[in-house]
């Protein structure tokens, strides 16, 4: 899955990828705005420029330039992005099942396909960084209505599954 990522999804094939600061790594779990994340914490200095950093790589390097944009520079290839989307969602699935495997006590289908990085409009996210470690915190309701009580699941990924969540 890493040298999956590194070669097909980052483009680092020929570079080392950055590295994640995990001892200045900085989460604030109270931040509750749409769209927000750990990765946006201020305090964390990434190594990379965030959001444009993989579309700079593709500009910067003449093969990926060749790959994903018109010769003529007028656009991008559709083909090529929905490739690379392809990519990106099998990469996900090997994920998601990497998660549910190394993550303690096997999760759910509702709370592992529930999992999100950043809060949506309705729901929190459920991704956090605890003492340079990723956490997985989900809900369980299965006796809800029994006990009118939902039970907080903390699950905790080895670092190499981790840095691949990051």
């Amino acid at each position: 899955m890493r040298q999956q990522l590194v070669d097909q999804l980052m483009f680092c094939e020929d570079r080392p990828v950055p590295a994640i600061p995990w001892d200045r790594l900085y989460n604030d779990t109270i931040h509750s705005a749409p769209g927000w994340s750990f990765l946006q914490n201020l305090r964390t200095r990434w190594p990379v420029a965030g959001p444009n950093w993989l579309i700079q790589r593709v500009y910067q390097k003449p093969i990926l330039r060749r790959r994903f944009i018109q010769p003529d520079g007028g656009g991008f290839r559709i083909s090529a992005i929905d490739r690379f989307f392809r990519g990106v969602a099998q990469f996900r699935e090997q994920l998601s099942v990497a998660v549910h495997i190394c993550a303690g006590q096997p999760s759910r289908g509702p709370e592992l396909m529930s999992i999100r990085h950043r809060n949506s409009e309705r729901e929190r996210r459920n991704i956090f960084i605890e003492d340079h470690i990723v956490a997985i915190v989900s809900r369980y309701h299965k006796e809800f209505h029994v006990h009118n009580d939902t039970k907080i699941i903390f699950r905790y990924l080895p670092r190499k599954i981790g840095e691949l969540v990051v």
